[in-house]
Parts: C-alpha cells; sequence; structure tokens
C-alpha cells in the first residue's frame, strides 16, 4: 500500500489554531477596552484640569468672575464646543472660550489665552462649569459628563455624583 504525501494543514490542525486565536482574542479583547476606557478618562481629566487653571488665572488677572456682580448674573454655566450634557437644570450658558481663550467681554487685565482645550469631551459631550457657584459661595465644578452623556451631580453639589468627572474649583 503507498501512503499519499500530506501538504499543509489538516482540519484539526485548522481547528485547532482557530479556537487558540479565539481564546487569545477572548482575553485581550476586555483589556483593550478597559484600557481604552481609562485613557478617555484620563484625557477628560487633563482637559478639565486645564479648564479650571485656566479660570483661576482668568480670574486673578482681570479680578473679574464669569457671573454675578461683576459679570453676567443670569449665567449659570460656561460651557465648551459639543452639545450640553442632558441633565442641567441651568437655562443660560456662555462659551467658555469667550472667557478663556478670547477676551469677548474686554476684560481689563486679560493676559490669555488661558487654556486651549475646548473640543468636546472624549464621549462627544461639552465641557461645562457651573459658575453660578460663585454667586452663592457654594462649589464650581468643571465637569465632564462621562460615558453616559449626561451631568449627574448636582449645580451645587459638593462631590461628583454617577460617572462624572471633574475638578472643583475654589
Amino acid at each position: 500500500m503507498t501512503r499519499r504525501k500530506r501538504h499543509g494543514f489538516g482540519w484539526i490542525e485548522l481547528i485547532v489554531v482557530l479556537l487558540a486565536l479565539i481564546a487569545l482574542a477572548a482575553v485581550l479583547v476586555p483589556a483593550i477596552s478597559f484600557e481604552l476606557a481609562a485613557a478617555r478618562r484620563a484625557r477628560a481629566q487633563a482637559a478639565l484640569e486645564q479648564i479650571a487653571n485656566g479660570l483661576i488665572r482668568y480670574t486673578a488677572d482681570t479680578q473679574l468672575l464669569p457671573c454675578g456682580r461683576e459679570g453676567r448674573p443670569e449665567l449659570a454655566l460656561l460651557s465648551g464646543e459639543g452639545p450640553i450634557p442632558t441633565g442641567l437644570s441651568a437655562q443660560v450658558a456662555s462659551p467658555l472660550r469667550d472667557y478663556l481663550t478670547f477676551n469677548e467681554h474686554g476684560a481689563a487685565g486679560w493676559q490669555g489665552p488661558y487654556c486651549a482645550v475646548m473640543d468636546p469631551d472624549p464621549w462627544g459631550q461639552a465641557y461645562v462649569v457651573t459658575v453660578i457657584g460663585y454667586q452663592s459661595r457654594r462649589p464650581v465644578w468643571a465637569l465632564s459628563a462621562g460615558p453616559d452623556r449626561r451631568i449627574d451631580t448636582p449645580l451645587f453639589g459638593h462631590r461628583l455624583e454617577g460617572d462624572d468627572l471633574g475638578v472643583r474649583i475654589d
């Protein structure tokens, strides 16, 4: 009896290789998605810190707040580019860039630009600053809505809630 010479892989070998690749993917995909989510959170947190530092420098240079007696008393929020996240009851918002990138209000002593970050957060929503807190000496937050695209932190909240990311501006 003559034996035929086999070339290539048989079905069993091919199935074993495919199962090994599927097992490897099952381990790697969750780890990679976790790292991507962590990178988005880190990017948003860095942008929020830049916005908060920019507002602190704006206030120090101009001796003005973006709302209240010195600014616009009806102003509740400053917002970056992109849609304002859901979950905010505030009615009046003004662009962050008017204060931090351009001197749209003609503030004396303005030495900006104070912040280059005005793009939407990693989830496509606007960064917001709850400047209404300046009027009542309550917390002022620079916030990102996070992955759920909803602000859960109350306007006068003393701590972050839900999956919101933020920097408290004191």
